[in-house]
């Protein structure tokens, strides 16, 4: 009798639980981060990035997809204060994701020409199999 009632809580906890999975692309792999440089002012979003050296990741903030970029401080000040790890605030922007056919090998940005700037409109993460467009 008890495996009987076992076999039913079971089989009705997979039932309810089985679409929620059903429904995630297993093939899916996000939430990377990496490094990557910029070598001129480049406009992500609506802000301005300095040249210098970048930690990029992907979140997912609220239901939606959102690429940040934090740029680094001075390596060597970093190891003796945490504090001096990073540089100003992390800037965020909502990203759409296109899933490639295998993970990335490289981090990289694409730009294009915006008024003699540069602007991210599509960036790539090592790990990951998708490319985040803005």
């Amino acid at each position: 009798m008890k495996s009987a009632h076992f076999l039913a809580v079971a089989l009705f906890a997979a039932m309810a639980v089985g679409p929620a999975f059903a429904q995630q692309d297993p093939t899916l792999t996000t939430g990377k981060q990496d490094y990557l440089t910029l070598k001129t002012g480049t406009k992500f979003g609506d802000t301005v990035l300095k040249p210098g050296i970048y930690l990029v990741q992907h979140e997912m903030s609220g239901g939606r997809h959102v690429l940040t970029f934090w740029q680094m401080g001075d390596p060597s000040l970093a190891l003796q204060y945490s504090d001096r790890a990073f540089v100003g605030e992390p800037v965020s922007v909502a990203c759409q994701l296109e899933t490639l056919p295998a993970r990335v090998k490289h981090t990289g940005v694409t730009t294009s020409d915006d008024n003699k700037l540069a602007r991210v409109v599509k960036v790539e993460i090592k790990g990951e199999n998708v490319v985040h467009e803005l």
